[in-house]
């Protein structure tokens, strides 16, 4: 028999003439289990905790602390052990003492919304900041597990995603996945943290303490009461928690969504942007972090039933309950973010990104640099970086913002051609046009538009601006078909329309020659000073025109897209 009600239990020890003792609730820490040996023929209870998905599947619980006590029979009540479960979720509790006359033993204990390993625990769920760890008793209130000593047996306890410590511990199997990726992985420094978590607790985020507020007394995680069963969302806060601990963003917080521009909103608009920057570093950097554990750690991998197929993509998930219903627009699902290319926008304005003020922008440059995957883009160009993870991780370290990551993105870059798929020894000039397709595609950088007929070889060049009316400088590079620089132009911009700018060739261009041509774009320095450097400005992607042969007074301009370009390069 696994377990009995405490009832029949009582009338059991009563015939026995069995003295019940009194419980000892004993501290984290105090000796694992099993207990120390003697004569006696042992029983063993090997108990599997499971913890329980949005859609209903059970799973192991892994690296959670539970607590055992044995009824030792005339001894009375006694302490069997702790600890934090393994891999498989079991931990087995041992009696080997056996009271006089006794022909059974019973256990019962705990498990407690802590996870960990060895003696250290990492992750607390709890109602408040200066509650106790959510709890629940295992076997259900009432009933004691019964091992028929010599012999052992076997009890399976599931929390289940009904109850506030169900959801709790839910939330700590995604969060204990995501530390011991980045400490195992990244060797991060990751301190201790609470997750306060209520049916009842409003809003989600995370608070790095030390602000003298009697919302943010201390570092903690909240999770809003409807944003459980979106690891997405607990990652994210988690996200923030790594980043602070390890120097990888600024000072943070404030109101933020996908696809808004927080330069403009938060931090009065253009050339002021370092807050606003500093902001949407931060957030796109907090959901990439969770993104990025999910992918390179494997998390569809670490559970012998699959977890739902929506938890474990690149897709940014947040819903209000747990149905099984995933399509966009419906009533659990806010919204889901696509994190490859402009291809799957709910909820984000007009569904494309706004710039490196914008969240969105920043984490989807951030997945095209990790990923190998060849994703077209609009300009004809192809997303064809991949970084992976480790380099990414070591790119990100004491970033105050997204200017400054790309910046030395772009120096890796430019040293290692052949990480963008072009050739060892390639031109650095080539190599950051290249790279460009990514800023331009997400709205950081300008974005080229046409070359028009000029007099004799002096064409007239357009492109827009981007960036959400952020950037404040330009600079138009012209350049031979061997990436020979031709011509600088830094003259003062002519508004031909919204967004809409246009150049004059200054020199005369040879007829028959092909070029390229980039626009550079710079919006962080308010001082009005243009950066020394052109790898410290946005770069376009870059187009390819010819110039006609004389009697000819058109320029005949030509997208090229980058795969052609780099086996002509290469042949």
């Amino acid at each position: 028999m696994a377990w009995r009600t405490r009832a029949r239990r009582a009338a059991t020890r009563a015939a026995l003439g069995v003295l019940t003792g009194a419980v000892l609730l004993l501290p984290m820490g105090a000796a694992l289990l099993p207990r120390a040996a003697a004569a006696q023929a042992s029983g063993i209870a090997n108990i599997t905790f499971q913890w329980t998905d949005r859609l209903g599947n059970t799973h192991e619980m892994k690296r959670t602390f539970a607590r055992g006590w044995e009824d030792d029979g005339s001894l009375g009540t006694e302490f069997a052990g702790s600890g934090f479960t393994p891999g498989t979720g079991t931990l087995s509790f041992i009696e080997d003492d056996l009271g006089l006359g006794q022909t059974e033993t019973e256990f019962f204990g705990f498990v407690d919304a802590i996870t960990g390993t060895g003696n250290t625990a990492h992750l607390r769920g709890r109602s408040a900041l200066g509650a106790a760890e959510y709890s629940l008793r295992w076997p259900p209130t009432g009933f004691n597990v019964v091992v028929d000593p010599p012999g052992t047996s076997a009890f399976t306890f599931t929390a289940g995603n009904d109850t506030v410590e169900g959801k709790t511990l839910n939330m700590l199997q995604y969060g204990q996945f995501m530390r011991d990726y980045y400490k195992n992985v990244h060797g991060a420094n990751i301190p201790t943290t609470k997750i306060v978590f209520t049916n009842a607790t409003d809003g989600s985020y995370y608070c790095r303490g030390n602000l003298g507020t009697a919302e943010c007394p201390e570092q903690h995680i909240q999770i809003d009461a409807n944003h459980w069963a979106s690891p997405e969302v607990v990652l994210h806060e988690l996200g923030h928690h790594i980043g602070h601990s390890n120097n990888l963003q600024g000072i943070f917080g404030g109101p933020h969504s996908f696809g808004q521009d927080n330069i403009g909103s938060n931090n009065g608009g253009r050339n002021n942007g370092a807050a606003g920057s500093r902001l949407a570093w931060g957030e796109g950097l907090g959901t990439w972090l969770g993104l990025m554990a999910v992918d390179d750690g494997n998390l569809a991998g670490q559970y012998a039933t699959a977890l739902p197929g929506f938890d474990t993509d690149l897709v940014y998930h947040a819903r209000e309950t747990p149905t099984a219903d995933e399509t966009s627009g419906s009533g659990d699902l806010v919204f889901r973010i696509g994190t490859e290319g402009n291809n799957l926008n709910v909820g984000a304005v007009n569904g494309l990104p706004q710039g490196e003020g914008d969240e969105l922008a920043v984490l989807r440059v951030l997945r095209d640099l990790y990923d190998a995957n060849v994703d077209g883009y609009a300009s004809g160009f192809s997303d064809n970086v991949a970084l992976g993870a480790a380099r990414l991780w070591a790119l990100f370290g004491g970033k105050q913002h997204f200017h400054e990551f790309w910046r030395d993105a772009a120096d890796d870059i430019t040293a290692d051609p052949t990480l963008i798929g072009l050739n060892a020894g390639d031109d650095s000039d080539l190599v950051l046009a290249t790279l460009g397709a990514t800023t331009q595609e997400y709205g950081i950088s300008p974005v080229l538009e046409s070359v028009a007929d000029g007099v004799g070889q002096r064409p007239n060049i357009f492109f827009r601006e981007q960036n959400n009316d952020n950037s404040s400088q330009y600079r138009l590079l012209i350049f031979d078909d061997n990436w020979a620089e031709v011509e600088r132009v830094t003259a003062a911009d002519v508004l031909v329309g919204t967004g809409r700018y246009h150049y004059k060739v200054q020199g005369n261009l040879k007829s028959g020659e092909v070029y390229h041509w980039v626009v550079l774009g710079n919006s962080f320095n308010d001082s009005g000073v243009a950066p020394a450097m052109d790898d410290d400005w946005y770069w376009s992607a870059y187009d390819t025109f010819t110039v006609s042969e004389p009697g000819l007074l058109a320029l005949a301009a030509i997208w090229v897209l980058a795969g052609l370009r780099r086996r002509r390069a290469a042949a």
